[in-house]
């Protein structure tokens, strides 16, 4: 059974962003342990991140709109589709026997 999956530039551009917020959830991290520069590295992390975070939605919207609801590999860039009740995976006509 083939398996879905999302465009390539998609996947790569999900793959960066989500890069990015790891490179920076890192130096968070070291920012926190070495507590330096307190006042102006806080505020300048905090605002990559949530530029990064914003990225991150604007990305995850598009793709709800282009595939729905889905659960998405961002490593492979495969997804499967999240059952809703207007996209159920099983049919609701089946009778027990």
């Amino acid at each position: 059974m083939a398996k879905n999956k999302i465009k390539k530039e998609e996947l790569e551009n999900l793959q960066k962003i989500n890069g990015k917020l790891g490179q920076i959830k890192m130096a968070l991290g070291e920012w926190v342990v070495q507590k330096r520069n307190h006042s102006a590295s806080y505020d300048n992390l905090f605002k990559e991140w949530d530029k990064g975070s914003d990225e991150l939605k604007e990305a995850a919207d598009q793709l709800k709109e282009d595939y729905g609801n889905i659960n998405l590999n961002l490593e492979s860039g495969e997804y499967e589709i999240i059952p809703t009740a207007d996209n159920k995976v099983e049919d609701d006509n089946q009778t027990d026997s």
